[in-house]
């Protein structure tokens, strides 16, 4: 009698994230992130898995960030995380496993992971993709997104700034804040000057992460932050087309690229074209 070779046929499931999942999940993005850019995230910061934890417990008709993981054998092999607007969804992070790559897993699990949380308010679908990650933006182009706009990560280190013109400057939701990142690694809090209002992340030990780049001059607020941490660097945001208006010092170390889909033609080119469906 010949020995015959059994193939064990692996289960797929896709699936609302639970608690338990937190961990596979921040794995699954620290193997997707260059070490300077992950701790440019709050997945770089040491307690993101807790915070996962509790992000993922909010129960989902209210909660406006969704974790759909995909899982083999009781393995998580990949995960999407969603951001829920009202008439939009944000892609804020997809990976998957070394081992499951380059098998159809990504593709499958964005379309049934969109089913799940696409209501018929929802017209848009956004991302951010590194510009450097040539297969990831072309897989996102063959799938028939389109860039709307480039996007600088700068980094500034500070500049003592001097008070005695009584800037006055305000910190509001820092004690707060304080709270959040003692037991998550990142937080956030408001800055009021007499020249606009800012929000301000905290990262890790190294950012002040900024998305307002009227903030690098307004010297109420960044006097503000030399109270706080003169020895953090600031991570500023910004479309490319603010780069000229910029500070000299500002450095940019990676670029990214919004993009968009209609999702009636992701829908038309993931099911139809894919054959998904």
């Amino acid at each position: 009698m010949k020995n015959e070779k059994i193939r064990v046929q692996k289960v797929m499931e896709i699936r609302y994230a639970v608690p338990a999942d937190a961990k596979a999940i921040v794995s699954l993005t620290e193997a997707g992130f260059r070490k300077e850019l992950l701790n440019a995230t709050v997945y770089g910061c040491n307690g993101v898995t807790g915070f996962l934890e509790r992000q993922i417990s909010i129960p989902l008709e209210i909660a406006d960030t969704v974790y759909i993981i995909a899982e083999s054998d009781d393995v998580v092999v990949g995960f999407v995380e969603f951001r829920i607007y009202s008439d939009s969804v944000f892609l804020n992070y997809i990976g998957t496993s070394p081992q499951a790559r380059h098998k159809g897993l990504a593709t499958k699990l964005l379309g049934q992971a969109l089913l799940m949380v696409r209501t018929s308010h929802h017209k848009i679908m956004s991302l951010d993709v590194f510009r450097d990650n040539i297969v990831a933006k072309s897989w996102y182009e063959k799938l028939g997104f389109t860039a709307e706009y480039n996007a600088g990560w700068y980094k500034l280190a500070q500049e003592e700034i001097d008070d005695s013109n009584n800037l006055h400057g305000r910190v509001s939701g820092y004690s707060q804040s304080n709270l959040c990142y003692d037991e998550f690694g990142f937080s956030q809090f408001n800055i009021t000057t007499a020249k606009g209002s800012y929000s301000v992340g905290m990262l890790g030990q190294e950012w002040f992460r900024v998305t307002q780049s009227e903030l690098l001059f307004d010297a109420a607020a960044l006097f503000c932050l030399n109270s706080i941490d003169f020895n953090r660097s600031i991570l500023g945001l910004f479309k490319e087309t603010e780069q000229a208006k910029l500070p000299s010092g500002a450095v940019c170390f990676c670029h990214s690229i919004r993009m968009n889909i209609q999702l009636d033609m992701f829908e038309k080119n993931i099911f139809i074209k894919k054959g998904l469906l």
